[in-house]
């Protein structure tokens, strides 16, 4: 079975503890029901039509972004979470709402001329470097070198 999540509409503006949105909710290609969250901490309310209620009750897994850290207290380090299905909705969403944020990031980056993009624990940097050598460099000089999680060239 595959949930999708289409209509994604976020509203920043009124996302204060949670990221506040509107979406609906497919299940294998068929329209299933909606989600939505108003942003100020609550859980994801998740409607789904009567043929897909079962869901409700179902356990979904996700992947866990510690790393696989053992002490981590969603997954002990097994690397995969398991959500109910407004956690797990909260999970697609999260991951689109991120992907938007990036390609919008590295748009930018292209059109002010930079060419290599570095992902941090909390934030994208762009540069313009010859290499990745450069990049490195200008890390070391500026932050920590501990925080890069990705360097990606995009031009």
């Amino acid at each position: 079975m595959e949930i999708t999540i289409k209509n994604l509409k976020v509203i920043k503006a009124l996302s204060e503890e949670t990221l506040c949105f509107t979406a609906t909710v497919y299940v294998d290609g068929k329209k299933a029901g909606t989600a939505s969250n108003r942003g100020f901490g609550g859980m994801t309310d998740v409607y789904l039509d009567k043929p897909f209620m079962h869901l409700h009750n179902e356990k979904f897994e996700t992947t866990c972004e510690c790393g696989n850290d053992k002490n981590c207290i969603l997954c002990n380090g097994r690397g995969i979470d398991t959500n109910t299905l407004d956690q797990y909705v909260d999970y697609i969403v999260d991951k689109m709402d991120r992907k938007n944020e990036r390609d919008k990031f590295v748009k930018k980056l292209v059109k002010n001329g930079m060419n290599f993009m570095i992902v941090t624990q909390g934030k994208l940097i762009g540069i313009n470097a010859k290499d990745e050598a450069e990049v490195h460099t200008y890390m070391a000089k500026k932050y920590s070198m501990n925080n890069i999680k990705e360097i990606i060239k995009i031009a």
